[in-house]
């Protein structure tokens, strides 16, 4: 857990930081999924990135979403 949390703290990560949700953790786009799954070791073959997936990670659970950047909420790819 202190890996994670020390992953939050890096300015150049997008993590959700209050990211436990049900046991689990928030990944906002690509870049904190693959984050995330180093700090978990998870392989990226088991757990792809995709809007909405879920992934099992021993009792701990990552849930991925499109980042909320002004470009994807401006282009539809999010919606409010």
């Amino acid at each position: 857990m202190a890996a994670v949390l020390r992953l939050i703290r890096a300015p150049n990560l997008i993590i959700a930081a209050a990211g436990v949700l049900a046991g689990g953790w928030i990944a906002l786009g690509r870049i904190a999924h693959d984050s995330m799954l180093k700090t978990l070791k998870l392989r990226a073959v088991a757990a792809p990135f995709s809007h909405g997936a879920i992934h099992e990670a021993g009792g701990l659970k990552l849930y991925d979403s499109y980042h909320c950047s002004r470009y994807n909420t401006n282009t539809g790819v999010l919606t409010p």
